[in-house]
């Protein structure tokens, strides 16, 4: 058992920060793709805002994330080889705060309250919610990320979801798809 109640697929814990190895497609049609680094610390809004992230910048991705598109999505996190839970995903330079920043992949872990800084994260993208957009304020960023999340529960709670249903599912989680 690690730090955050999961364990790795082997049974054993991972050491903190160790990034699993990438791992070839399957026949899995519900994850388009699976992404893994270790979490950095961010600027911290998303922690004031109510919707605290783990980051990963893009640029530690391998390939530096080429080929990527930047947007919103719903799908699953795990955390240390843990087990997958629910996450609102983004993927992006967050343009209300810069536009021209470093992208960034920033996992919300719904129901989750953990400082995840050093721990390897590996994301599935399941499903495209909307496109990076700037909002005018951080009110009505606000305002779409609780849109956000919710479409994120409605999804893992459907048939396309997590088994199991929130937070984590079940342990073994979507099966595997590329992690680049």
């Amino acid at each position: 058992m690690n730090r955050h109640g999961g364990t790795a697929s082997s049974g054993a814990p991972r050491p903190r920060g160790a990034v699993p190895a990438p791992r070839r497609p399957s026949a899995s049609p519900d994850v388009v793709l699976r992404l893994g680094g270790v979490v950095e610390r961010g600027a911290g809004r998303g922690h004031l805002l109510g919707f605290a992230t783990a980051n990963v910048p893009v640029a530690s991705l391998p390939n530096a994330g080429a080929g990527l598109v930047d947007g919103v999505w719903a799908g699953t996190a795990q955390v240390d080889g843990g087990p997958p839970r629910a996450a609102a995903l983004s993927l992006g330079r967050r343009p209300t705060y810069g536009p021209d920043g470093p992208r960034v992949l920033e996992a919300h872990l719904l129901d989750l309250d953990a400082d995840l800084e050093g721990c390897a994260l590996v994301v599935a993208l399941h499903v495209p919610l909307r496109g990076q957009q700037r909002f005018a304020g951080s009110s009505a960023l606000v305002a779409q990320l609780e849109r956000d999340v919710a479409a994120v529960r409605r999804w893992a709670a459907g048939p396309g979801g997590l088994p199991g249903g929130l937070p984590g599912g079940l342990p073994g989680g979507p099966p595997a798809a590329p992690l680049l």
